[in-house]
């Protein structure tokens, strides 16, 4: 076992990476406004969502561990 900080994010989702995907798919940035929209539907999917992804998760890391080869970080 490794030492870890349990409260460090495992994945975020940052406002440039809104605004990024805003200019890819709207062709412009979100105001402060539509940022606020998304937050709530980024929150609404991912806890509509978050025992399928946990169920992905697991499987995949239980079928197929990973190890420093594979390029994976135990950061």
């Amino acid at each position: 076992m490794y030492a870890s900080n349990n409260n460090t994010p495992v994945y975020s989702i940052t406002k440039d990476d809104l605004q990024i995907e805003a200019k890819r798919i709207l062709g412009r940035e979100l105001d402060e406004s539509e940022i606020l929209q998304a937050k709530k539907y980024l929150e609404f999917g991912i806890g509509e969502s978050i025992g399928i992804i946990y169920s992905t998760i697991f499987n995949e890391v239980n079928e197929q561990p990973c190890s420093k080869l594979q390029g994976c970080s135990f950061d």
